[in-house]
């Protein structure tokens, strides 16, 4: 056998995936799925190269008959990977695969501004210094031309530590585009866009800068200014819009912030602020804080002339230093060479190289590595002739895989071991390897599905369930009335004019009436099926018709 044969063999071995993940495009471990379509997906992933959490989006290519979309998609990634601030969310890498187009961006632990609002009580400077954050990274996408176009809650997230960057960059326009079709198209959240975005007409920064407005305005008076009770409203009261009226809450607020907001969302560009400096003008930001990090040239050339000195004068103490070694070595080798066979013999007998990381070969493949010239399996050294040790040969485990295939209807979340692994329907095979796997399918109106299966290699193990047949329904006919209770949940009071959904098995009713003793039986349910359950406080008589 060729010895780079045994050198592939024992990478692929070294480096083999947990048993119970996924793994996509060949480098993406699936920890969670986020969110998923017929056409695009959002996992939570390991990056196996990156050794780091990321957030992965992908799109299927082949479900897609509108080119705009895929070329929305591969825009959003060219225009990230321009973008490297503390206020953005980076991409970190992008491609295709197959069919399959995606983006990896970096993992960013926090909640979108709307549920962080939602869910913790802030105060003014806290707020503050939020917005300031958000005009900080809107102002670098700005200097590098590129119009967000879809500023809202959603797309804004925030840790515990209040520091903020802006996402979704999937609807971003760069300023110099020439295509026509992206420049007027209405795209957007309506009760974040700008007028002129509404109308169709061209954007430009400005644009984003009145959907900062609405958004800050809603930051800080916890209340949306076009909402409307559907989408034409919501556009009509954007079209319609004369600027902020006396808003007791607005003129609350500081003088800096009220002035702000009320430039922002001012209808006509001409007396709409004309970039983000203007914004953090008003907030004392110093310059500094809004440039990036970049080192002029010529700073940079000066600051590179000590540490070139620094790391040189490192590099020649490292080779004095191995020289050293090295002659300390060859020393203490010629005063002892029993200890240095016998350490040779100690590196034959373990065959894990632990700088290589090469490993888990089995003892037949030892002397094609160790032979020599004329393919005689011997081992030499500088000293008398030695027996050929031999590795005991000892099985190696190799991993075999198998395939999963899942349908749900009408549709369920996928956990394999308690790990989510993606929502139904999934259009590809899961690849996982042989053994016993717990999967559960959960959909919020139906129990929960749980079985044991098993994967064998090079099979594909099939679950196919439907989620109606776990339940079955009930009728409930109370005279003259009463409160309807089934294993102690209460259904309501009768007539009950749905029928109500349960799980499969025995269940217990209770019916309450204040003016008769309370009456508690049970009954069954079978998958599918429709009990009708007739109760007459009168007589007490309690009858059920169905297919039971």
């Amino acid at each position: 056998m060729d010895p780079n044969e045994i050198k592939r063999k024992r990478r692929r071995i070294v480096f083999m995936p947990e048993v119970s993940k996924e793994i996509l495009f060949e480098k993406f471990e699936i920890i969670e799925c986020l969110k998923k379509d017929a056409q695009a997906a959002v996992y939570l992933a390991d990056h196996i190269y990156l050794g780091k959490k990321i957030i992965l989006k992908s799109l299927n290519t082949k479900k897609i008959f509108d080119d705009s979309v895929i070329d929305r998609f591969k825009r959003e990634a060219k225009l990230l990977a321009k973008l490297d601030h503390p206020n953005i969310i980076k991409v970190l890498d992008f491609g295709m695969y197959g069919d399959f187009f995606y983006i990896s961006f970096e993992y960013f632990e926090s909640k979108n501004l709307r549920e962080f609002l939602k869910h913790n009580s802030l105060t003014l400077e806290q707020k503050e210094k939020l917005f300031v954050q958000i005009l900080l990274g809107l102002r670098f996408a700005h200097s590098n031309k590129i119009i967000h176009r879809d500023i809202k809650p959603e797309n804004v997230l925030v840790d515990d530590s209040l520091h903020l960057k802006i996402s979704d960059f999937g609807l971003a326009l760069i300023q110099d585009d020439n295509f026509e079709t992206s420049k007027y198209s209405i795209v957007g959240t309506p009760c974040y866009m700008s007028p002129e975005q509404v109308n169709g007409a061209k954007l430009t920064m400005q644009s984003d800068l009145f959907s900062l407005g609405s958004l800050a305005f809603e930051l800080f008076t916890e209340k949306n200014l076009f909402l409307g009770n559907d989408v034409a409203q919501t556009i009509n009261n954007v079209i319609n819009f004369n600027g902020i009226s006396v808003d007791p809450e607005v003129e609350s607020l500081p003088e800096n912030i009220k002035t702000v907001i009320k430039k922002l969302l001012k209808k006509n560009l001409n007396e709409r602020l004309k970039n983000v400096e203007e914004a953090l003008a008003f907030f004392n930001v110093e310059t500094q804080q809004i440039n990036t990090t970049s080192i002029p040239k010529e700073r940079e050339r000066e600051k590179r002339k000590p540490a070139a000195l620094y790391f040189a004068a490192v590099s020649i103490a490292a080779v004095v230093l191995i020289l050293l070694l090295f002659d300390f070595s060859n020393n203490a080798g010629r005063r002892n060479n029993e200890t240095a066979n016998e350490n040779q013999k100690n590196q034959i007998v373990n065959p894990v190289d632990e700088e290589k990381n090469e490993s888990l070969i089995s003892g037949n493949e030892i002397p094609e590595l160790n032979s020599t010239n004329s393919g005689q399996e011997k081992i030499t050294s500088n000293t008398e002739p030695q027996e050929i040790i031999k590795v005991p040969e000892t099985p190696v485990e190799r991993i075999e895989y198998g395939k999963l295939s899942v349908e749900c209807l009408p549709w369920a979340d996928v956990y394999i071991n308690n790990r989510k692994i993606d929502t139904t329907p999934i259009d590809s095979l899961l690849t996982f390897a042989a053994g016993e796997y717990n999967v559960k399918l959960i959909h919020p109106d139906y129990p929960e599905y749980v079985s044991k299966i098993r994967i064998e290699k090079d099979k594909t193990t099939s679950v196919k369930v439907l989620l109606e047949s776990l339940v079955g329904y009930l009728k409930c006919n109370v005279f003259p009335w009463g409160e309807v209770y089934v294993d102690n949940v209460f259904l309501g009071q009768t007539p009950l004019t749905k029928l109500t959904r349960l799980k499969k098995g025995n269940h217990e009713i209770k019916i309450i009436n204040p003016g008769f003793p309370e009456y508690v039986g049970n009954f069954d349910i079978k998958g599918q099926d429709t009990v009708e359950i007739n109760f007459n406080f009168a007589d007490r008589k309690f009858s059920i018709a169905g297919n039971n």
